[in-house]
């Protein structure tokens, strides 16, 4: 790879490459290798010092049903609403939901990371019972884990419209706030429903992402 659709993509910082596309021709170009789940970091090539998207990942623990994981999405919207940073909505195609929010590319990866974390511990600071910052699976127990790990240098969360590589193909569905009330489940969608969900719905729900990216306030003082 390198001569077509699929370049590597290396970081100064670090010893590895990366694959990075450019068009949908390089989707079909992994296809083609046999790719079927797609991960992304939150960087653009050329720019990975600064993120411009933040992911957070409602990880349900055992014991933890579907409309609490709905909950603490709408929980963290209100937070982020306050804050005047915008948030778009997608199912994981596993268990839980994930929350997106488009940033300006300014701030370094570290201090995205801390703000994602603050967001984590303030969850679970106001709601103990329901919501944990901490990874430790002893930690998780009927709880949901507020996942802002996928925000560190190298990380990644699954990308918008991938398969899974898990039975029934379940999708990862970027799916508007007012849709979260007829979804029933992480993989609520798979190779089953997903285009034809994709082909009724009369926008999408995503338009504008990387518009008008906003500050975040917390860093700015």
């Amino acid at each position: 790879m390198g001569k077509g659709f699929v370049h590597t993509h290396k970081r100064s910082s670090r010893k590895k490459d990366y694959l990075t596309l450019e068009s949908a021709d390089g989707l079909l170009d992994l296809v083609q290798h046999g790719t079927i789940e797609l991960h992304a970091q939150n960087v653009h090539a050329g720019s990975e010092d600064a993120p411009d998207q933040i992911v957070m990942d409602f990880d349900p623990g055992p014991g933890v049903g579907w409309k609490a994981v709905v909950a603490s999405a709408r929980d963290l919207k209100k937070t982020l609403d306050r804050l005047g940073l915008p948030s778009f909505l997608k199912t994981s195609g596993g268990k839980g939901l994930h929350v997106h929010i488009p940033i300006l590319p300014k701030y370094e990866t570290a201090k995205v990371k801390a703000f994602a974390h603050t967001l984590a511990r303030e969850m679970a600071a106001r709601h103990p019972s329901l919501y944990t910052a901490t990874i430790a699976k002893t930690a998780r127990h009927k709880k949901i884990f507020v996942d802002y790990l996928r925000n560190g240098e190298g990380s990644t969360a699954v990308a918008p419209y991938s398969v899974r590589a898990r039975p029934g193909a379940p999708v990862a569905m970027p799916i508007t706030w007012q849709e979260l009330k007829n979804i029933k489940s992480g993989d609520h969608f798979s190779l089953g429903n997903a285009l034809a969900h994709i082909q009724k719905r009369k926008k999408d729900p995503w338009e504008g992402f990387f518009k008008s990216p906003p500050k975040i306030p917390l860093l700015e003082n």
